[in-house]
Protein backbone atom coordinates (compact mmCIF):
# COMPACT_ATOMS: atom_id res chain seq x y z
CA UNK A 1 0.00 0.00 0.00
CA UNK A 2 1.33 3.69 -1.38
CA UNK A 3 1.26 6.06 1.06
CA UNK A 4 -1.46 8.24 -1.11
CA UNK A 5 -3.55 4.40 -0.21
CA UNK A 6 -3.17 4.93 3.34
CA UNK A 7 -6.44 6.11 5.36
CA UNK A 8 -6.80 9.69 6.13
CA UNK A 9 -7.00 10.10 10.09
CA UNK A 10 -10.00 11.00 12.18
CA UNK A 11 -10.70 14.51 12.09
CA UNK A 12 -10.46 15.71 15.77
CA UNK A 13 -13.49 15.33 17.99
CA UNK A 14 -14.71 19.00 18.94
CA UNK A 15 -16.72 18.57 21.31
CA UNK A 16 -17.69 15.39 23.20
CA UNK A 17 -20.88 13.75 22.21
CA UNK A 18 -23.88 12.72 24.29
CA UNK A 19 -26.20 9.11 23.99
CA UNK A 20 -28.81 9.15 25.79
CA UNK A 21 -30.18 6.16 26.78
CA UNK A 22 -32.88 4.94 24.57
CA UNK A 23 -31.76 6.86 21.61
CA UNK A 24 -30.50 6.53 18.48
CA UNK A 25 -28.43 10.16 17.86
CA UNK A 26 -26.40 12.52 19.68
CA UNK A 27 -26.73 15.45 21.78
CA UNK A 28 -24.32 18.42 22.32
CA UNK A 29 -23.04 18.81 25.71
CA UNK A 30 -25.39 21.90 26.07
CA UNK A 31 -28.47 19.83 25.67
CA UNK A 32 -26.87 16.49 27.82
CA UNK A 33 -26.62 19.20 30.93
CA UNK A 34 -30.34 20.54 30.06
CA UNK A 35 -31.38 17.14 30.46
CA UNK A 36 -29.56 16.44 33.71
CA UNK A 37 -30.84 19.66 35.11
CA UNK A 38 -34.43 19.02 34.30
CA UNK A 39 -34.45 15.54 35.93
CA UNK A 40 -35.41 13.78 32.72
CA UNK A 41 -36.06 10.00 33.67
CA UNK A 42 -33.42 8.67 31.05
CA UNK A 43 -30.86 11.05 32.99
CA UNK A 44 -30.72 7.52 35.80
CA UNK A 45 -29.00 5.27 33.07
CA UNK A 46 -26.83 7.49 31.59
CA UNK A 47 -22.96 6.76 31.42
CA UNK A 48 -22.15 9.98 30.97
CA UNK A 49 -23.73 11.45 34.09
CA UNK A 50 -21.10 13.08 36.91
CA UNK A 51 -20.66 11.45 40.03
CA UNK A 52 -22.43 13.97 41.67
CA UNK A 53 -25.52 13.27 39.89
CA UNK A 54 -25.62 9.79 40.82
CA UNK A 55 -28.92 10.54 42.07
CA UNK A 56 -32.34 11.17 39.84
CA UNK A 57 -35.74 11.71 40.49
CA UNK A 58 -38.15 8.92 39.01
CA UNK A 59 -39.71 11.21 36.68
CA UNK A 60 -39.22 14.64 35.25
CA UNK A 61 -40.50 17.59 37.96
CA UNK A 62 -43.98 18.40 37.52
CA UNK A 63 -44.80 21.99 37.71
CA UNK A 64 -46.15 21.63 40.91
CA UNK A 65 -43.14 21.20 42.06
CA UNK A 66 -40.69 22.50 39.71
CA UNK A 67 -38.72 25.88 41.14
CA UNK A 68 -39.79 29.11 39.69
CA UNK A 69 -37.05 30.00 37.22
CA UNK A 70 -38.36 33.98 36.38
CA UNK A 71 -39.12 34.82 39.75
CA UNK A 72 -40.04 38.31 40.45
CA UNK A 73 -37.02 39.25 42.63
CA UNK A 74 -34.50 38.43 40.00
CA UNK A 75 -36.72 40.21 36.82
CA UNK A 76 -36.70 43.18 39.62
CA UNK A 77 -32.72 43.29 39.27
CA UNK A 78 -32.26 42.17 35.66
CA UNK A 79 -31.55 38.33 36.23
CA UNK A 80 -33.31 36.33 33.96
CA UNK A 81 -32.45 32.73 34.92
CA UNK A 82 -33.77 29.22 33.95
CA UNK A 83 -33.22 25.57 33.18
CA UNK A 84 -32.04 25.34 29.52
CA UNK A 85 -34.71 23.95 27.20
CA UNK A 86 -36.99 23.51 29.85
CA UNK A 87 -37.74 27.07 31.45
CA UNK A 88 -35.73 28.70 28.58
CA UNK A 89 -35.08 28.50 25.36
CA UNK A 90 -34.16 30.38 22.19
CA UNK A 91 -38.06 31.45 21.77
CA UNK A 92 -38.67 32.63 25.26
CA UNK A 93 -35.05 34.52 25.98
CA UNK A 94 -36.50 36.40 22.10
CA UNK A 95 -39.32 37.39 23.96
CA UNK A 96 -37.63 39.11 27.20
CA UNK A 97 -35.03 40.52 25.44
CA UNK A 98 -37.20 42.63 22.41
CA UNK A 99 -39.94 43.54 25.46
CA UNK A 100 -36.56 44.86 27.40
CA UNK A 101 -35.54 46.57 24.26
CA UNK A 102 -38.60 48.36 23.76
CA UNK A 103 -38.90 49.66 27.00
CA UNK A 104 -35.75 50.33 28.46
CA UNK A 105 -33.63 51.00 25.66
CA UNK A 106 -34.97 52.27 22.48
CA UNK A 107 -37.74 54.66 23.67
CA UNK A 108 -39.04 55.39 20.14
CA UNK A 109 -35.56 55.19 18.18
CA UNK A 110 -33.14 53.59 17.65
CA UNK A 111 -29.32 53.94 16.40
CA UNK A 112 -28.22 53.10 20.13
CA UNK A 113 -25.46 50.98 20.82
CA UNK A 114 -25.54 47.61 22.93
CA UNK A 115 -23.04 45.99 24.86
CA UNK A 116 -23.43 41.95 24.81
CA UNK A 117 -21.18 39.44 26.94
CA UNK A 118 -21.58 35.79 27.69
CA UNK A 119 -20.03 33.44 29.77
CA UNK A 120 -18.28 29.86 29.19
CA UNK A 121 -21.72 27.75 29.27
CA UNK A 122 -22.66 26.03 26.35
CA UNK A 123 -26.14 27.35 26.88
CA UNK A 124 -25.36 30.94 26.83
CA UNK A 125 -23.41 30.77 23.09
CA UNK A 126 -26.73 28.93 22.06
CA UNK A 127 -28.96 31.72 23.81
CA UNK A 128 -26.72 34.64 23.15
CA UNK A 129 -27.65 34.04 19.37
CA UNK A 130 -31.71 35.78 19.81
CA UNK A 131 -29.20 39.21 20.02
CA UNK A 132 -29.87 38.90 16.32
CA UNK A 133 -33.24 39.97 16.92
CA UNK A 134 -32.64 42.51 19.15
CA UNK A 135 -30.21 43.83 15.65
CA UNK A 136 -32.79 43.82 13.64
CA UNK A 137 -34.37 46.81 15.44
CA UNK A 138 -31.90 49.21 14.21
CA UNK A 139 -29.67 48.52 17.43
CA UNK A 140 -25.30 48.26 16.86
CA UNK A 141 -24.19 45.39 18.76
CA UNK A 142 -20.54 45.20 20.12
CA UNK A 143 -19.67 42.21 21.25
CA UNK A 144 -16.93 42.00 24.18
CA UNK A 145 -16.97 37.81 24.04
CA UNK A 146 -16.21 35.82 27.31
CA UNK A 147 -16.47 38.66 30.29
CA UNK A 148 -17.05 38.10 34.13
CA UNK A 149 -20.15 40.53 35.78
CA UNK A 150 -18.05 42.54 36.86
CA UNK A 151 -15.88 43.61 33.63
CA UNK A 152 -18.65 43.90 31.75
CA UNK A 153 -20.26 46.15 33.85
CA UNK A 154 -16.84 48.46 33.80
CA UNK A 155 -16.79 48.00 29.74
CA UNK A 156 -20.01 49.52 29.48
CA UNK A 157 -19.28 52.62 31.84
CA UNK A 158 -16.39 53.30 30.63
CA UNK A 159 -17.69 53.15 26.84
CA UNK A 160 -20.64 55.12 27.40
CA UNK A 161 -23.37 52.14 25.26
CA UNK A 162 -26.82 52.47 25.97
CA UNK A 163 -27.21 49.34 28.14
CA UNK A 164 -25.90 45.75 28.03
CA UNK A 165 -26.87 42.25 27.65
CA UNK A 166 -24.45 39.03 29.55
CA UNK A 167 -25.30 36.24 28.89
CA UNK A 168 -25.18 33.88 31.73
CA UNK A 169 -26.57 31.97 34.47
CA UNK A 170 -24.60 33.63 37.12
CA UNK A 171 -24.05 31.02 40.35
CA UNK A 172 -26.84 28.98 39.23
CA UNK A 173 -25.37 25.30 37.94
CA UNK A 174 -24.51 23.53 34.89
CA UNK A 175 -27.56 23.35 32.98
CA UNK A 176 -29.14 26.61 33.42
CA UNK A 177 -28.72 29.59 31.32
CA UNK A 178 -30.04 33.16 31.55
CA UNK A 179 -29.51 36.83 30.80
CA UNK A 180 -28.04 39.93 33.12
CA UNK A 181 -29.70 43.49 31.15
CA UNK A 182 -27.67 46.51 32.38
CA UNK A 183 -28.66 50.71 31.87
CA UNK A 184 -25.88 52.68 30.09
CA UNK A 185 -24.13 53.11 34.23
CA UNK A 186 -23.82 49.62 34.27
CA UNK A 187 -26.02 49.46 36.71
CA UNK A 188 -28.90 46.46 36.82
CA UNK A 189 -31.90 47.05 34.88
CA UNK A 190 -35.30 45.55 35.62
CA UNK A 191 -36.95 43.45 32.67
CA UNK A 192 -40.48 44.26 31.98
CA UNK A 193 -43.29 41.79 31.13
CA UNK A 194 -43.05 39.97 28.05
CA UNK A 195 -45.53 40.94 25.25
CA UNK A 196 -46.64 38.54 22.96
CA UNK A 197 -46.04 40.78 19.56
CA UNK A 198 -44.08 44.07 20.98
CA UNK A 199 -44.42 46.85 17.89
CA UNK A 200 -41.24 47.30 17.12
CA UNK A 201 -39.72 48.68 13.95
CA UNK A 202 -37.55 46.45 11.92
CA UNK A 203 -34.87 47.82 9.80
CA UNK A 204 -33.75 46.30 6.06
CA UNK A 205 -30.27 47.35 6.46
CA UNK A 206 -28.91 45.67 9.42
CA UNK A 207 -26.02 47.57 11.76
CA UNK A 208 -22.52 45.87 12.14
CA UNK A 209 -21.27 44.06 14.76
CA UNK A 210 -18.27 45.58 16.25
CA UNK A 211 -16.06 43.39 17.91
CA UNK A 212 -14.12 44.96 21.14
CA UNK A 213 -11.16 43.93 23.63
CA UNK A 214 -12.64 44.46 27.18
CA UNK A 215 -10.34 42.48 28.70
CA UNK A 216 -7.13 44.07 28.68
CA UNK A 217 -8.20 47.52 30.24
CA UNK A 218 -9.45 45.43 32.98
CA UNK A 219 -5.98 43.54 33.30
CA UNK A 220 -4.25 47.24 32.70
CA UNK A 221 -6.79 48.52 35.94
CA UNK A 222 -5.48 45.59 38.03
CA UNK A 223 -1.79 46.38 36.63
CA UNK A 224 -2.26 50.16 38.55
CA UNK A 225 -4.00 48.79 41.57
CA UNK A 226 -0.97 46.49 42.02
CA UNK A 227 0.98 49.03 42.18
CA UNK A 228 0.15 50.00 46.24
CA UNK A 229 3.12 50.91 48.31
CA UNK A 230 1.28 48.62 50.82
CA UNK A 231 1.79 45.47 48.68
CA UNK A 232 5.48 46.33 48.78
CA UNK A 233 6.46 47.00 52.42
CA UNK A 234 10.25 46.44 53.21
CA UNK A 235 11.14 45.48 56.77
CA UNK A 236 13.48 48.08 58.02
CA UNK A 237 15.19 46.10 60.13
CA UNK A 238 15.90 43.90 58.00
CA UNK A 239 15.98 45.77 54.72
CA UNK A 240 14.09 42.51 52.82
CA UNK A 241 10.18 42.70 52.57
CA UNK A 242 8.16 40.35 55.02
CA UNK A 243 7.10 36.94 54.05
CA UNK A 244 4.64 36.38 51.27
CA UNK A 245 0.84 35.73 52.78
CA UNK A 246 0.32 31.81 52.47
CA UNK A 247 -3.58 32.24 50.81
CA UNK A 248 -5.58 28.93 49.27
CA UNK A 249 -7.54 30.17 46.54
CA UNK A 250 -10.94 28.76 45.39
CA UNK A 251 -12.29 30.00 42.38
CA UNK A 252 -14.72 28.23 39.68
CA UNK A 253 -13.53 27.74 36.20
CA UNK A 254 -13.70 29.85 33.31
CA UNK A 255 -12.11 33.17 32.43
CA UNK A 256 -12.30 34.50 36.16
CA UNK A 257 -9.96 31.78 37.07
CA UNK A 258 -7.38 33.19 34.54
CA UNK A 259 -7.68 36.05 36.04
CA UNK A 260 -7.16 35.01 39.22
CA UNK A 261 -4.16 32.88 38.41
CA UNK A 262 -2.25 36.15 36.35
CA UNK A 263 -3.66 37.96 39.50
CA UNK A 264 -1.85 35.61 42.41
CA UNK A 265 1.39 35.55 40.27
CA UNK A 266 1.86 39.43 41.06
CA UNK A 267 0.70 39.49 44.11
CA UNK A 268 3.14 38.85 47.22
CA UNK A 269 1.22 35.77 47.90
CA UNK A 270 2.04 32.16 47.90
CA UNK A 271 -0.29 30.38 46.53
CA UNK A 272 -1.36 27.24 49.06
CA UNK A 273 -4.07 24.18 48.68
CA UNK A 274 -6.14 22.72 51.33
CA UNK A 275 -6.75 19.71 49.75
CA UNK A 276 -2.97 18.73 50.59
CA UNK A 277 -3.79 20.58 53.95
CA UNK A 278 -0.91 22.89 53.68
CA UNK A 279 -0.84 25.61 56.47
CA UNK A 280 -2.41 28.73 55.20
CA UNK A 281 -2.90 32.64 56.77
CA UNK A 282 -5.99 33.01 54.47
CA UNK A 283 -8.36 30.85 52.45
CA UNK A 284 -10.06 32.88 49.85
CA UNK A 285 -13.18 32.05 47.99
CA UNK A 286 -14.48 33.41 44.98
CA UNK A 287 -18.70 33.39 43.62
CA UNK A 288 -18.89 31.92 39.93
CA UNK A 289 -20.16 35.53 38.67
CA UNK A 290 -16.74 37.15 40.41
CA UNK A 291 -18.92 39.32 42.42
CA UNK A 292 -18.37 38.31 45.90
CA UNK A 293 -14.87 37.34 47.91
CA UNK A 294 -15.13 35.73 51.27
CA UNK A 295 -11.73 35.61 53.54
CA UNK A 296 -10.91 32.94 56.07
CA UNK A 297 -8.32 32.66 58.29
CA UNK A 298 -6.46 29.41 59.39
CA UNK A 299 -8.62 30.23 63.39
CA UNK A 300 -11.92 30.17 60.85
CA UNK A 301 -12.86 33.46 61.39
CA UNK A 302 -13.96 35.05 58.15
CA UNK A 303 -14.27 38.54 56.64
CA UNK A 304 -17.84 38.98 54.04
CA UNK A 305 -17.96 41.06 50.90
CA UNK A 306 -19.95 43.46 52.49
CA UNK A 307 -16.98 44.30 54.98
CA UNK A 308 -14.49 43.87 52.53
CA UNK A 309 -16.33 46.72 50.49
CA UNK A 310 -15.76 49.54 52.82
CA UNK A 311 -12.31 49.16 52.84
CA UNK A 312 -12.66 50.39 48.83
CA UNK A 313 -13.13 54.20 48.39
CA UNK A 314 -14.95 54.06 45.08
CA UNK A 315 -18.42 52.18 45.14
CA UNK A 316 -18.35 51.32 41.56
CA UNK A 317 -15.24 48.47 42.65
CA UNK A 318 -17.46 46.74 45.35
CA UNK A 319 -18.78 44.09 43.37
CA UNK A 320 -15.51 43.56 41.91
CA UNK A 321 -13.91 40.24 43.56
CA UNK A 322 -10.79 40.55 41.82
CA UNK A 323 -10.17 44.43 43.82
CA UNK A 324 -11.35 43.35 46.89
CA UNK A 325 -8.61 40.69 47.05
CA UNK A 326 -5.96 43.19 46.23
CA UNK A 327 -7.38 45.90 48.68
CA UNK A 328 -7.79 43.09 51.39
CA UNK A 329 -4.33 42.00 51.19
CA UNK A 330 -2.86 44.92 50.63
CA UNK A 331 -4.85 45.37 54.53
CA UNK A 332 -4.09 42.46 55.78
CA UNK A 333 -0.06 42.76 55.19
CA UNK A 334 -0.22 46.20 56.28
CA UNK A 335 -1.39 45.94 59.48
CA UNK A 336 0.53 42.97 60.67
CA UNK A 337 3.53 45.14 60.40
Amino acid sequence: MTDSDAPLPPLPQLEQPYRCPGQHGTVSEAVHLARLAAGDPRCGGCPSRPPEAAEFPAAAPTPANRPQAMCQADLAVGKLRGRYLVDLDRTRVTRWLLSWVTDRLLNGGAGVTLFVGQDRRHASADVAATIEHVRRCGVTIVDVGEVTRPLFRRAIRECDAAGGLLFTAGTHPAGWCGVDAFSSFGEPSSFPEPVERPALARTRRLPPIRRRDALTPYLILLARRLQDPRLHRVDPRTGHRNRPTRVAISCPRGLLTEIVRQLAGALPIELVSRAKRQPFDWAATFSADGCELRLTNAQGRAIESRTLRRWLPDAADHGDACLLLIEAIARLRSSSD
